[in-house]
């Protein structure tokens, strides 16, 4: 007797088991997915929460090998609303990777900086510290410096108002103008090297006062840490002596939201 009732649930759950495949089977693929892209070789698949999302791993593993039928792609990502799965194929046979719901990841801890409030203006203030050196003579002379204006463009160009001031036992000097840069982001490293031009008014204090004009070139890089970034600095112009600062510049309004 209970062979025969062991043999009895073994016909049934094969029965249920051929019938579940068997309704796969007559479903078209495109029944699951409702669009389908390519990003970087991958094969992006958008499939409906409610059905594909709830089929088994060999229902699915039926499905996507009819999907992909005619075709070359050997990474799979599928989309089911909230859920990801990461599917490999490799040598005809496919292989489900990994899967997860984006849920459950704090996508707060991965969020660039982002401006806080209303406006989309991030104003900054910038100090440094360097020294300008005298080309010929390699004298150094210490400098300060001041900037403030405001990141434009995706941050991706500033235009800021400067002042710096340096002076030595021979003489003083000061600077006051406009300038403007251009930066290349390096995500990875949280660096964004610049190039930029500014005009400026350049006053020397010696035995008599004298102020000319000027149109300095800047070079360097920032990395972003914390509210703001570290900046590196070469300036170089027609009328002053070239300089190499180093300074921090601070976003009162940068958040990572």
């Amino acid at each position: 007797m209970k062979r025969i009732i062991k043999h009895s649930i073994f016909l049934v759950l094969m029965l249920f088991s051929t019938v579940s495949f068997a309704q796969v089977e007559q479903t078209n693929a495109d029944t699951y997915f409702y669009y389908s892209k390519v990003e970087n070789a991958k094969l992006i698949l958008y499939a409906s929460s409610e059905t594909f999302a709830n089929l088994s791993q060999e229902q699915k593993t039926y499905i996507l090998a009819d999907k992909l039928q005619n075709t070359n792609y050997d990474e799979i990502v599928i989309y089911t609303n909230y859920g990801r799965e990461l599917w490999f194929r490799k040598n005809g046979t496919l292989t489900l990777a990994d899967s997860w719901d984006m849920n459950s990841i704090n996508i707060e801890r991965y969020a660039p900086p982002v401006w806080r409030g209303n406006t989309q203006k991030n104003f900054f203030v910038s100090g440094n510290l360097g020294f300008n050196i005298q080309i010929p003579g390699g004298d150094f002379t210490a400098l300060l410096g001041l900037r403030t204006g405001t990141y434009l463009f995706k941050e991706m160009f500033d235009v800021a108002a400067f002042w710096s001031f340096q002076g030595s036992a021979a003489a003083t000097s000061a600077d006051v103008g406009l300038s403007a840069r251009a930066y290349w982001p390096i995500q990875k490293i949280h660096l964004k090297p610049f190039v930029g031009l500014g005009v400026s008014r350049h006053s020397t204090n010696t035995t008599e006062k004298t102020a000319t004009s000027d149109v300095p070139f800047y070079l360097g890089t920032s990395w972003f840490v914390g509210g703001g970034s570290f900046e590196f600095c070469f300036q170089t112009s027609k009328n002053t002596n070239s300089s190499v600062t180093i300074g921090y510049t601070f976003c009162p309004q940068l958040k990572r939201n």
